[in-house]
Protein backbone atom coordinates (compact mmCIF):
# COMPACT_ATOMS: atom_id res chain seq x y z
CA UNK A 1 0.00 0.00 0.00
CA UNK A 2 1.20 3.41 -0.84
CA UNK A 3 0.36 6.32 1.85
CA UNK A 4 0.14 9.58 -1.08
CA UNK A 5 0.16 13.15 0.16
CA UNK A 6 -3.06 13.26 -2.68
CA UNK A 7 -5.02 11.08 -0.22
CA UNK A 8 -4.26 12.10 3.20
CA UNK A 9 -3.16 16.06 3.37
CA UNK A 10 -5.63 17.51 5.90
CA UNK A 11 -6.21 21.34 4.83
CA UNK A 12 -6.45 23.62 7.31
CA UNK A 13 -8.50 26.95 7.04
CA UNK A 14 -7.74 28.35 10.84
CA UNK A 15 -4.64 29.34 12.22
CA UNK A 16 -3.67 29.37 15.63
CA UNK A 17 -3.21 32.38 17.64
CA UNK A 18 0.85 32.85 18.52
CA UNK A 19 0.23 35.50 20.96
CA UNK A 20 -1.32 32.97 23.10
CA UNK A 21 0.39 30.61 25.67
CA UNK A 22 -0.34 27.22 26.21
CA UNK A 23 0.24 25.75 29.87
CA UNK A 24 1.72 22.11 29.81
CA UNK A 25 -0.17 21.27 32.44
CA UNK A 26 -3.31 21.69 30.62
CA UNK A 27 -2.06 19.16 28.15
CA UNK A 28 -1.12 16.93 30.69
CA UNK A 29 -4.79 16.62 32.20
CA UNK A 30 -6.19 16.52 28.54
CA UNK A 31 -3.90 13.47 28.16
CA UNK A 32 -4.63 11.78 31.90
CA UNK A 33 -8.11 12.54 31.64
CA UNK A 34 -8.25 10.39 27.93
CA UNK A 35 -5.94 7.43 29.33
CA UNK A 36 -8.07 7.34 33.09
CA UNK A 37 -11.65 6.98 30.82
CA UNK A 38 -9.98 4.60 27.99
CA UNK A 39 -8.70 2.16 31.17
CA UNK A 40 -12.26 2.47 33.03
CA UNK A 41 -14.43 1.67 29.61
CA UNK A 42 -12.05 -1.40 29.19
CA UNK A 43 -12.13 -2.46 32.68
CA UNK A 44 -15.90 -2.19 32.99
CA UNK A 45 -16.55 -3.99 30.10
CA UNK A 46 -13.85 -5.94 27.73
CA UNK A 47 -14.58 -5.74 24.28
CA UNK A 48 -16.70 -8.95 22.05
CA UNK A 49 -14.56 -11.73 22.23
CA UNK A 50 -12.05 -10.44 24.91
CA UNK A 51 -11.30 -12.23 27.75
CA UNK A 52 -10.63 -10.74 31.16
CA UNK A 53 -6.69 -11.78 30.39
CA UNK A 54 -6.89 -10.25 26.68
CA UNK A 55 -8.77 -7.02 28.08
CA UNK A 56 -6.03 -6.88 30.63
CA UNK A 57 -3.53 -6.12 28.61
CA UNK A 58 -4.91 -3.53 26.52
CA UNK A 59 -5.25 -2.20 29.91
CA UNK A 60 -1.65 -2.23 30.52
CA UNK A 61 -0.79 -0.75 27.13
CA UNK A 62 -3.51 2.28 27.53
CA UNK A 63 -1.76 2.69 30.87
CA UNK A 64 1.93 2.80 29.17
CA UNK A 65 1.35 6.08 27.72
CA UNK A 66 1.08 8.01 30.44
CA UNK A 67 4.95 6.54 31.33
CA UNK A 68 5.69 8.08 28.06
CA UNK A 69 3.98 11.12 28.27
CA UNK A 70 5.94 11.66 32.01
CA UNK A 71 9.06 10.76 30.35
CA UNK A 72 8.59 13.21 27.61
CA UNK A 73 7.77 16.19 29.91
CA UNK A 74 11.13 15.08 32.20
CA UNK A 75 13.31 15.55 28.95
CA UNK A 76 11.91 18.34 27.59
CA UNK A 77 11.71 20.21 30.93
CA UNK A 78 14.09 23.01 32.60
CA UNK A 79 17.14 23.97 30.44
CA UNK A 80 17.99 22.90 26.65
CA UNK A 81 20.17 20.13 27.04
CA UNK A 82 20.71 17.71 23.40
CA UNK A 83 19.31 14.67 25.81
CA UNK A 84 16.50 16.07 24.84
CA UNK A 85 16.46 14.48 21.65
CA UNK A 86 15.31 10.99 23.07
CA UNK A 87 11.93 12.40 23.07
CA UNK A 88 11.67 11.72 19.30
CA UNK A 89 12.26 7.80 20.20
CA UNK A 90 9.60 7.80 23.02
CA UNK A 91 7.28 10.14 20.89
CA UNK A 92 7.44 7.58 17.76
CA UNK A 93 6.72 5.09 20.53
CA UNK A 94 3.46 6.61 21.42
CA UNK A 95 2.28 6.27 17.77
CA UNK A 96 3.82 2.88 17.28
CA UNK A 97 1.86 2.30 20.56
CA UNK A 98 -1.95 3.79 18.81
CA UNK A 99 -1.31 1.49 15.71
CA UNK A 100 -0.45 -1.44 17.62
CA UNK A 101 -3.59 -0.83 20.05
CA UNK A 102 -5.87 -0.55 16.65
CA UNK A 103 -4.76 -3.93 15.59
CA UNK A 104 -5.18 -5.59 18.98
CA UNK A 105 -8.82 -4.39 19.12
CA UNK A 106 -9.80 -5.91 16.16
CA UNK A 107 -9.45 -9.62 17.61
CA UNK A 108 -8.92 -10.91 20.50
CA UNK A 109 -6.12 -13.60 18.75
CA UNK A 110 -4.22 -10.39 18.15
CA UNK A 111 -3.84 -9.82 21.44
CA UNK A 112 -2.05 -13.60 21.11
CA UNK A 113 0.22 -12.73 18.56
CA UNK A 114 1.48 -9.75 20.38
CA UNK A 115 2.20 -12.20 23.47
CA UNK A 116 3.89 -14.77 21.66
CA UNK A 117 6.26 -12.47 18.84
CA UNK A 118 7.06 -10.90 22.86
CA UNK A 119 8.19 -13.89 24.18
CA UNK A 120 9.66 -15.00 21.60
CA UNK A 121 12.10 -12.04 21.55
CA UNK A 122 13.02 -13.08 24.58
CA UNK A 123 13.40 -16.77 23.98
CA UNK A 124 16.11 -16.16 21.24
CA UNK A 125 17.89 -13.65 23.11
CA UNK A 126 18.08 -16.22 26.13
CA UNK A 127 19.26 -19.35 23.84
CA UNK A 128 22.00 -16.52 22.16
CA UNK A 129 23.05 -15.68 25.67
CA UNK A 130 23.01 -19.58 27.08
CA UNK A 131 25.02 -20.48 23.70
CA UNK A 132 27.97 -17.44 24.44
CA UNK A 133 28.34 -18.41 27.91
CA UNK A 134 28.04 -22.13 27.78
CA UNK A 135 31.81 -22.10 29.13
CA UNK A 136 31.33 -20.11 32.01
CA UNK A 137 30.02 -22.22 34.99
CA UNK A 138 29.22 -18.96 37.03
CA UNK A 139 26.32 -19.15 34.76
CA UNK A 140 25.00 -22.48 34.47
CA UNK A 141 22.60 -22.18 37.13
CA UNK A 142 20.69 -19.29 35.49
CA UNK A 143 20.45 -20.48 31.79
CA UNK A 144 19.84 -24.24 33.24
CA UNK A 145 17.36 -23.75 36.13
CA UNK A 146 16.54 -19.84 37.15
CA UNK A 147 16.32 -18.31 33.48
CA UNK A 148 14.72 -21.41 32.09
CA UNK A 149 11.77 -21.44 34.51
CA UNK A 150 11.23 -17.69 34.12
CA UNK A 151 11.08 -18.41 30.24
CA UNK A 152 8.40 -21.55 30.67
CA UNK A 153 6.30 -19.28 32.44
CA UNK A 154 6.07 -16.98 30.18
CA UNK A 155 5.35 -19.10 27.62
CA UNK A 156 2.58 -20.53 29.07
CA UNK A 157 0.83 -16.85 29.91
CA UNK A 158 1.31 -16.36 26.34
CA UNK A 159 -0.05 -19.24 24.94
CA UNK A 160 3.34 -20.41 22.78
CA UNK A 161 2.85 -24.33 22.19
CA UNK A 162 5.83 -26.93 22.30
CA UNK A 163 5.22 -26.84 18.63
CA UNK A 164 5.50 -23.44 18.20
CA UNK A 165 8.60 -23.06 20.90
CA UNK A 166 10.59 -26.08 19.33
CA UNK A 167 10.07 -24.55 15.92
CA UNK A 168 12.25 -21.39 17.04
CA UNK A 169 14.76 -23.86 18.32
CA UNK A 170 15.31 -25.70 14.82
CA UNK A 171 16.09 -22.89 13.41
CA UNK A 172 18.11 -20.73 15.78
CA UNK A 173 20.24 -23.62 16.94
CA UNK A 174 19.88 -25.97 14.02
CA UNK A 175 18.01 -28.66 16.13
CA UNK A 176 15.32 -29.17 19.12
CA UNK A 177 16.32 -32.21 21.18
CA UNK A 178 13.10 -34.41 21.78
CA UNK A 179 10.70 -36.64 19.90
CA UNK A 180 9.32 -35.24 16.71
CA UNK A 181 7.22 -32.13 16.64
CA UNK A 182 5.25 -30.01 13.71
CA UNK A 183 7.02 -26.69 12.39
CA UNK A 184 4.73 -24.31 13.79
CA UNK A 185 5.80 -20.28 13.48
CA UNK A 186 4.50 -17.42 15.04
CA UNK A 187 2.81 -15.10 13.09
CA UNK A 188 4.97 -12.08 12.59
CA UNK A 189 3.01 -8.64 14.57
CA UNK A 190 2.45 -6.13 11.72
CA UNK A 191 4.85 -3.30 11.41
CA UNK A 192 2.58 0.54 11.10
CA UNK A 193 2.55 -0.11 7.52
CA UNK A 194 0.54 -3.66 8.20
CA UNK A 195 -1.55 -2.38 10.88
CA UNK A 196 -3.22 -0.02 7.84
CA UNK A 197 -3.53 -2.70 5.89
CA UNK A 198 -5.81 -4.99 8.15
CA UNK A 199 -7.64 -2.13 9.48
CA UNK A 200 -11.41 -2.97 8.58
CA UNK A 201 -12.88 0.22 9.77
CA UNK A 202 -12.35 2.70 6.93
CA UNK A 203 -12.38 6.22 9.37
CA UNK A 204 -9.91 4.47 11.44
CA UNK A 205 -7.61 3.69 7.89
CA UNK A 206 -7.84 6.70 7.31
CA UNK A 207 -6.36 8.54 10.58
CA UNK A 208 -3.80 6.08 10.94
CA UNK A 209 -2.65 6.72 7.00
CA UNK A 210 -2.42 10.00 7.93
CA UNK A 211 -0.04 9.64 10.91
CA UNK A 212 2.26 7.15 9.33
CA UNK A 213 4.24 9.75 7.76
CA UNK A 214 4.93 11.17 11.20
CA UNK A 215 5.85 8.14 12.24
CA UNK A 216 7.94 7.42 9.35
CA UNK A 217 9.79 10.65 9.75
CA UNK A 218 10.71 10.39 13.59
CA UNK A 219 12.13 7.09 12.51
CA UNK A 220 14.17 8.79 10.02
CA UNK A 221 15.23 11.71 12.08
CA UNK A 222 16.12 8.95 15.17
CA UNK A 223 18.51 7.06 12.84
CA UNK A 224 20.53 10.23 11.28
CA UNK A 225 21.31 11.15 14.82
CA UNK A 226 22.12 7.85 16.60
CA UNK A 227 23.76 6.02 13.95
CA UNK A 228 26.85 7.86 13.44
CA UNK A 229 27.49 7.41 17.34
CA UNK A 230 26.56 3.10 17.09
CA UNK A 231 26.53 1.42 13.53
CA UNK A 232 30.06 3.68 11.97
CA UNK A 233 31.88 3.22 15.16
CA UNK A 234 31.14 -1.00 14.42
CA UNK A 235 32.49 0.04 10.65
CA UNK A 236 35.91 1.41 11.96
CA UNK A 237 36.45 -1.09 14.83
CA UNK A 238 35.80 -4.12 12.63
CA UNK A 239 36.68 -6.04 9.26
CA UNK A 240 34.25 -6.89 6.99
CA UNK A 241 33.87 -10.30 8.37
CA UNK A 242 33.45 -9.49 11.86
CA UNK A 243 31.45 -5.94 11.32
CA UNK A 244 27.94 -8.10 10.10
CA UNK A 245 28.43 -9.98 13.01
CA UNK A 246 28.91 -7.78 15.47
CA UNK A 247 25.91 -5.19 14.03
CA UNK A 248 23.92 -7.99 13.90
CA UNK A 249 25.16 -8.67 17.84
CA UNK A 250 23.93 -5.11 18.45
CA UNK A 251 20.48 -5.50 17.12
CA UNK A 252 19.82 -8.31 18.73
CA UNK A 253 21.02 -6.76 22.22
CA UNK A 254 18.96 -3.50 21.39
CA UNK A 255 15.70 -5.38 20.38
CA UNK A 256 15.05 -6.67 23.71
CA UNK A 257 16.90 -6.16 27.51
CA UNK A 258 14.52 -7.31 29.41
CA UNK A 259 15.98 -10.84 30.52
CA UNK A 260 19.53 -11.30 31.32
CA UNK A 261 21.54 -13.33 33.78
CA UNK A 262 22.62 -12.06 36.94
Amino acid sequence: MIVRVLDIAHVLTNDVDLSKDVDAAVIDSFVYTAITLSQDALKGSPPPGFSEFERDQLVHIVGGLRHSHKAIRRLLSGERDASAVGALAIARLQLETLYSFCFLLQDAENVRTLLKNGWKKKYVRFLLEREEHKNLPRFSEFYNMTGKDQLDGLQRMSSVTEDERRTIEQEQLGASVGPPFKTTRIPRFPTPMGVIEATRDPNQQRLLKRLYPTTYFSVRLRTAIRSPCCFNRCQTLYRPSERNSALERLRISIRDRSLSPP
